[in-house]
């Protein structure tokens, strides 16, 4: 049981207008893994809002980071590989069980606005840059961009996500465990009509991976992929490009 009734869903998110908060983490995560998080938005040009305890000391509360920006690399100012990372965040978080809520800013890849920031004394304020609607328009209308990139690829996930009743807010998921290098989520309608097992690849290598390492009911299959309208596996092995997302219909 997760705990959900019939009528009420989770609400998935990765950003807000306000920070990305890192409360639940405490207890949860390794406190050398969590410093490194903490110093990684700082190497990223962000901010960290922190709390006062009882004891007079400070604990982090919130990231300020854009959550594109999150996913920036230092020390490379031209990161194709940037892109791959944050595409691969929300297409998890596409399929995950509930529904998602999805923060503009996720849209149009938007940077740090650190001016923003400087002007208005809140750190809040570097993930809430309001765009001119002429250069928001000319960003969408040259496939060139980032911006457009990114919208244009969101578009496409959320317009195959509703077409699959797998991805019913209410319909089941299982998470499997299949190492540190793979995120894999399956889905399964709430008719038993379909099932799709979202896998990730959490690197910036390309991964084949054995069939048999995931829960495919027949190994040596071929499985559609809906996200690409394409097939993957069939040779006993999954063919993952760095920071890819497959959602293989089975």
């Amino acid at each position: 049981m997760d705990g959900t009734r019939k009528g009420c869903y989770f609400l998935n998110f990765t950003a807000s207008h306000d920070g990305i908060g890192v409360r639940p983490l405490e207890g949860l995560v390794p406190q050398e893994e969590f410093d490194y998080m903490i110093e990684a938005v700082y190497q990223r040009n962000g901010f960290v809002s922190f709390k006062k305890n009882k004891d007079g000391t400070e604990s982090p509360y919130e990231l300020n980071i854009t959550y594109y920006d999150a996913f920036s690399d230092p020390d490379k100012s031209d990161d194709s590989m940037q892109i791959k990372r944050f595409l691969c965040s929300q297409a998890i978080m596409l399929a995950f069980k509930g529904v998602p809520g999805i923060y503009f800013h996720n849209l149009t890849a938007t940077t740090n606005d650190t001016r923003g920031v400087l002007s208005s004394g809140d750190k809040r304020s570097i993930n809430r840059m309001q765009w001119e609607y002429k250069d928001l328009e000319d960003e969408l209308d040259d496939e060139s961009t980032t911006t457009s990139y990114i919208m244009e690829k969101y578009k496409h996930m959320l317009s195959v996500r509703g077409e699959h009743p797998a991805f019913h807010p209410n319909a089941p998921q299982k998470i499997f465990d299949c190492g540190k290098k793979l995120f894999v989520l399956e889905r399964t309608a709430l008719d038993g009509s379909e099932t799709i097992l979202s896998v990730s690849n959490f690197t910036k290598k390309t991964l084949l991976v054995p069939q048999s390492d995931l829960p495919l009911p027949e190994s040596p299959k071929a499985y559609p992929n809906v996200l690409a309208g394409s097939r993957r596996g069939g040779s006993g092995s999954i063919f993952l490009k760095p920071f890819e997302t497959v959602w293989l219909q089975i």
